[in-house]
């Protein structure tokens, strides 16, 4: 079991975090949570847990950079319940990730409800990489 622990477990929290990241509501501080306390037990190695979850992170956060990029805007106007308001509200977003996208996305990192959406809205409005 312990050797599943230490093969899936890293896996499996490398997923969970970036499919976060990326703008998915999945428990991927959770996760992080979890793997700490198998570390803390011996069963996996806290610095795998953390190249691992700083990979993720990463990888998650680029990706929905460019899932926001390359599909958001036409998301946003096709669907009909937020269609009426992408128009008034994208053009105060983009003017925002224009002056302060960086800073933005760095605070998003260490606050929970904008950490999964935080890559995706700066694709979303076109910031600047």
């Amino acid at each position: 079991m312990n050797h599943l622990t230490a093969i899936y477990g890293l896996a499996a929290l490398f997923l969970a975090i970036m499919l976060e990241s990326a703008g998915l509501p999945v428990p991927g501080e959770t996760a992080l949570i979890a793997a700490s306390v198998l570390a803390a037990q011996g069963l996996v190695s806290l610095p795998a847990v953390i190249v691992v979850a700083a990979a993720a992170a990463i990888i998650g956060d680029n990706a929905g950079y460019r899932i926001g990029r390359a599909a958001g805007r036409r998301l946003l106007t096709r669907w009909r319940p937020v269609a009426r308001y992408t128009e008034r509200m994208l053009p105060p977003a983009e003017r925002f990730f224009a002056h302060h996208g960086g800073k933005a996305v760095f605070l998003a990192r260490f606050m929970p409800g904008l950490r999964v959406i935080g890559a995706l809205v700066a694709g979303i409005a076109g910031m600047a990489r």
